[in-house]
């Protein structure tokens, strides 16, 4: 799946911004109010989160979350293998609870 196809997969969920939508990074605000909507979406498209938000990362996440700086328990992230790489979609939530952003992008595959 490429990231054009990945923000395809999202039509119809209410953004707040959209920030970037290529093919080296999708970034999104959604509202917290719609954060179902979207957990559903991306679980629809890249299957369960590998880490959901409120559990602690477990080593495997810990080493593929190493590149983005690591991973908090609020965060969640989801993964999808795609061939020599992988395809990471992270949700932040925002300090203030009103927003979370939704990054996707592609790293290299972690062993």
């Amino acid at each position: 799946m490429t990231l054009t196809e990945f923000y395809a997969g999202l039509a119809g969920l209410e953004q707040f911004e959209l920030r970037s939508a290529d093919e080296n990074l999708v970034d999104v605000v959604f509202e917290a109010k719609d954060a179902a909507a979207w957990q559903a979406r991306l679980e629809s498209l890249l299957g369960p989160p590998l880490k959901p938000a409120g559990q602690s990362p477990d080593s495997r996440v810990k080493k593929i979350a190493k590149s983005l700086g690591g991973i908090r328990n609020e965060q969640t992230l989801f993964s999808q293998t795609c061939g020599e790489l992988f395809l990471i979609a992270v949700f932040w939530p925002w300090q203030n609870g009103r927003c979370t952003t939704c990054k996707a992008f592609y790293i290299n595959a972690v062993g």
